[in-house]
């Protein structure tokens, strides 16, 4: 998937181009979107089969929640506007996740919030 054909929906031309430049110095082609989709689909699957895929992934690239660590990693890099933007696509799929899950005390604190959820 390339980021050509491969667009977060509704963010605008020109964050569309940070996005481009942020992806091919930080991340791969693409990987924004196709991580919006992934988070899209897993915060949308049932809870409990959410649960059971990250805890049994057991690699990186099974786990649903490495969808949201791709797109945190851009969030970091993306300039203010950018950031701005893309973050008003994912906060909701993020209140959905909340919605659903509930903190989980025994996960360590120092992982991202959405892996201290059950």
């Amino acid at each position: 998937m390339t980021s050509a054909t491969a667009v977060v929906p509704g963010l605008p031309a020109g964050v569309l181009g940070q996005l481009a430049r942020c992806e091919r110095v930080h991340l791969w082609p693409g990987a924004v979107a196709a991580a919006f989709a992934g988070w899209k689909q897993a915060v949308h699957q049932p809870a409990a089969q959410l649960h059971r895929d990250a805890v049994g992934a057991g690699c990186l690239c099974c786990d649903p929640l490495e969808h949201r660590d791709v797109l945190e990693r851009a969030l970091v890099a993306l300039g203010p506007r950018a950031r701005r933007a893309l973050l008003a696509q994912v906060t909701p799929l993020d209140d959905h996740f909340i919605r659903r899950t509930v903190h989980d005390p025994l996960t360590a604190p120092d992982l991202a919030w959405w892996r201290r959820r059950a």
